[in-house]
């Protein structure tokens, strides 16, 4: 990191009389983001909506921002967010989130995740029932709807058939109505349409959240879903949360546990579809440790490099590629400059992990990379998907293994073979990291080494 200690601002790269930065941050921001970071400094000064913003470009300026003087900064939140979320553990603040996290953390202990393991391989394993040999699939379609059964089940213990349709629209309304609001540019007028239907989607998705609750409550039946432990947990001064409460946090859970996860497995299929090399070594990982039975989560630790191949793609595609911002309660200095009270501070973890000081061949994918040597040279904030501090993901470890055990009992059974004269992957930056189209995939079926059998019985 430089070690200026001046008190002056950064430099500003060259903007547009009036809307700063802003066209080219609406227009490809990734792009843009990438460029800056590899020819600013440590510390990138922009103009947003006529007000200065500081783009953190070094993983030490990450960690003093949401580690070392965390206490100095605070989030305000997004008003959007807020509108669909309500005071859930992405969206609330101070001593209130604190109390959440206390109450929800027991959730998400190893335990828990554990017993729904089976269940995500028996779900992909009925989605494989579905699939057939040569045929061409929208594999981030495939991968939502799959992931939103699974969020399902782990939410309510039950399926959403009936709802499937209602929420897979619902939830594609409110990230368009997040593409419009990404830097605030539109009118509010041109905005009106969106705002309506976005509006109606936010009903829909809070009518079926709440019918649940309900009919949970209505049953006086408890299981093992995460809504009766929502509805039986106790923060610390042994209060339970309200019917409210409980609503924005399975509201939470249901759009950051499914959106996120089917992107980073869209991203996987499509990596390893333009190379040949490492899928291999996926395949033959597989057949060595599971043969052709399912895979379960005892088998994970014997999977090195399907989890070499899984960082790997959160390195490149981190669906949370830009966290929410932080503002400093008091003037502080970052990388020798001094930032005043109050300023927008942004965190984009794509940067980092796009570093040419701290990656190799940054912009390739090389899953070969992930040796513990090679962790260890790297700086704590070269890589977080999942976020970090205080405020890092609560669902971070349940993800990796939906992931892992997915890819698992996919990639035993198929080969997801891009078409010919396939076009680069092209992403959105919405909320999160989206691919930007259709992802078309050609499912192949393995040699008889990777037998289909074994699809044919449950593991639950």
């Amino acid at each position: 990191m430089n070690a200026s200690t001046n008190a002056t601002l950064p430099s500003e790269p060259r903007g547009l009389p009036v809307l700063g930065h802003l066209y080219p941050l609406a227009r490809e921001p990734l792009e843009y983001m990438l460029h800056l970071s590899r020819t600013q400094g440590d510390l990138i000064r922009l103009t947003l909506r006529g007000k200065p913003s500081y783009v953190l470009n070094h993983p030490a300026l990450v960690e003093k921002v949401l580690v070392t003087d965390a206490r100095k900064f605070h989030r305000e939140g997004n008003d959007t967010l807020r509108q669909v979320l309500g005071q859930g553990l992405l969206t609330s603040e101070g001593d209130f989130w604190r109390r959440q996290r206390q109450a929800v953390q027991p959730a998400f202990h190893h335990e828990r995740i554990a017993r729904y393991c089976a269940f995500f391989v028996d779900s992909t394993r009925e989605y494989l029932l579905e699939s057939s040999d040569g045929e061409f699939r929208d594999i981030h379609l495939d991968m939502q709807r799959l992931t939103l059964r699974n969020a399902a089940r782990v939410l309510f213990d039950i399926g959403i058939t009936q709802d499937m349709e209602a929420v897979t629209a619902a939830l594609e309304t409110i990230m368009a109505r997040f593409d419009h609001h990404w830097f605030g540019m539109l009118p509010a007028w041109l905005l009106h349409p969106i705002e309506r239907q976005y509006r109606k989607a936010n009903t829909t998705l809070d009518r079926i959240v709440r019918r649940h609750i309900h009919d949970r409550k209505q049953s006086g039946v408890h299981g093992e879903d995460l809504l009766s432990m929502l509805m039986q947990a106790r923060t610390e001064d042994g209060s339970s949360m309200s019917e409210q409460q409980v609503r924005d946090e399975i509201l939470t859970l249901l759009m950051a546990g499914h959106e996120t996860t089917a992107s980073t497995l869209t991203f996987t299929w499509y990596l390893l579809s333009q190379h040949p090399e490492a899928e291999a070594r996926v395949h033959d990982e597989l057949d060595s440790v599971l043969g052709s039975r399912l895979p379960t989560l005892a088998d994970l630790p014997q999977l090195p490099y399907l989890n070499q191949v899984l960082q790997e793609v959160l390195r490149m595609y981190p669906p949370g590629f830009a966290l929410l911002e932080r503002f400093p309660d008091e003037d502080v200095t970052l990388a020798g400059c001094r930032v005043p009270r109050g300023s927008e501070i942004q965190i984009w973890p794509l940067l980092q992990h796009r570093d040419p000081r701290f990656w190799v061949e940054p912009d390739r994918f090389l899953p070969e990379r992930w040796t513990e040597k090679g962790a260890q040279q790297r700086p704590r904030f070269a890589f977080y998907p999942f976020g970090g501090g205080q405020r890092l993901c609560i669902g971070a470890r349940f993800a990796q293994l939906e992931m892992a055990l997915m890819v698992a009992t996919i990639a035993q059974n198929y080969r997801l073979a891009a078409p010919p004269g396939e076009r680069a992957l092209r992403l959105h930056a919405s909320i999160t990291l989206r691919p930007k189209s259709k992802v078309a995939l050609r499912f192949v079926a393995r040699s008889p080494s990777a037998s289909r059998t074994g699809l044919q019985h449950s593991v639950s």
